[in-house]
This record gives C-alpha cells, structure tokens and sequence, in this order.
C-alpha cells in the first residue's frame, strides 16, 4: 500500500492536472465565446452601422442626383434661351446691317446730290459775279451818259442862251 499510494498521488496528481487543464480550457473557451459573442455583437453593430451609412449615403446620392437632373433641366432651359438670344441678336444684327447698308446708300446719295448742288451754287455764283460785272460796266456806262446827258444838257442850255440872246436882239432890232 505505501508503493500504491505514491501512484495514486501521481494519478491523482495527473488527473487534477488534466481537470485543471480541462477547467482552463473551458475558462478559455468561455473567454473565447464571450469574445464571439462580443464580436459578433459588435459586428451586427457594424453592419448595422454600415447599412444606415449605406441608406445615407444612396439617400444622398438620389438627393444629387435629383439636384443634377434639377440643374441638366436649367442647363438645357438656359441653352434654349441662350441659342434663342443668340438667335435675336443675329436676326437684330442683321437688320442693323441691312439698315445701315440702305442707310449708307441714301448717304451716298445725298451726297452726290450735295456735289451736285455745290457745283450750281458754283455755276450760279460765277454767273452772279459775271451779271455784277455786267451790271457795273451799265452803271458806269449810265452814269457816264448821264455825266455826257448833264454836259450836253448844260451846253444847249448854254447854246439856248445864246440863241434866246440872239433872238432877243435881233427882236429888238
């Protein structure tokens, strides 16, 4: 019996070894549950974490691309307007061309006719000048006849004296 007992200690020894081995590893293996079960909370945290970030972020991309869709429209209602304007300003610029090619037109015109008014203002102007001439060549013509009418006048007066004289005396004789 004192052989068998040290036997019994060693498998004693063993056994509560091997049931703290075992007692161990269930410890850890609760740990390890526990740290499972940590991480599978966590986890179904995260991926409902992830899922409201994805309903976010697909609320927030429908939101832009509403707001893209928004503004293609005003894009394409302001390319209308734009083509429609640039459209009115060609019509307007055109017109304007017409306008002034007409308008350039009756300038030249107008200016021929004033070359030509200018050239008989010219012509009347030189016949005015030429009927002055003429004029005051009559003037001094008249005004020596009248100079030789005046001196003729004087001397048959002169002359008429005499003869009045004469007649008187030859009267009186």
């Amino acid at each position: 019996m004192g052989s068998e007992a040290p036997e019994e200690k060693q498998k004693d020894g063993q056994q509560r070894s091997f049931l703290d081995e075992i007692g161990e590893m269930r410890e850890r293996l609760a740990r390890i549950e526990s740290f499972i079960k940590q991480a599978a909370s966590l986890s179904s945290m995260e991926i409902r974490r992830a899922e409201e970030l994805k309903e976010n972020f697909e609320a927030t991309l429908r939101l832009f691309e509403e707001q893209l869709k928004e503004r293609d429209t005003l894009l394409q209602r302001r390319e209308v307007e734009l083509k429609a304007q640039q459209e009115s300003v060609t019509s307007r610029v055109k017109e304007l061309e017409t306008k002034l090619g007409e308008r350039e037109g009756l300038l030249q015109t107008r200016e021929g006719e004033l070359k030509n008014l200018q050239s008989k203002s010219q012509e009347l102007e030189g016949r005015l000048k030429e009927k002055e001439g003429q004029l005051k060549e009559r003037d001094d013509l008249l005004q020596k006849k009248d100079l030789e009418l005046k001196e003729l006048e004087t001397s048959l007066t002169s002359e008429m004296r005499e003869l009045e004289a004469r007649v008187k005396k030859l009267l009186e004789k």
